[in-house]
């Protein structure tokens, strides 16, 4: 991940449906923050403008002994574009990502204990 690139994925819904998206890379610095330009893609990859993107910026930092606080603040170019990629189930689909990363690291602890 450096700034200019790209990083594209795609989801597998519980239907077996494989939306696509995009991260357009504008700042990264490891392991402390990453800031990216969220789009939507066509089934080709291409952008698909009929869709909002979004802006996120995440930052891990150390809160104390032992403890890392990571967050995420996503900006949106109006309330309409949240609204919409809200009802497209960004907040569930956040939720679920980060309770994947608990389970990872929650993993790594105990292996490591």
């Amino acid at each position: 991940l450096t700034p200019g690139g790209r990083s594209e994925y795609h989801m597998t819904g519980p239907t077996g449906d494989q939306p696509r998206g995009f991260w357009d890379i504008l700042e990264a610095d490891p392991p402390r923050r990453l800031a990216y330009r969220h789009g939507f893609a066509h089934d080709d990859g291409t952008p698909n403008p009929d869709l909002p993107g979004m802006t996120a910026h995440v930052t891990i930092e150390s809160i104390d002994a032992g403890r890392t606080r990571m967050s995420i603040e996503s900006r949106f170019p109006s309330t309409e574009a949240m609204e919409q990629i809200l009802a497209m189930g960004m907040a569930e689909g956040l939720t679920q990502a980060v309770g994947q990363i608990d389970a990872i690291l929650a993993e790594d602890s105990v292996r490591s204990a």
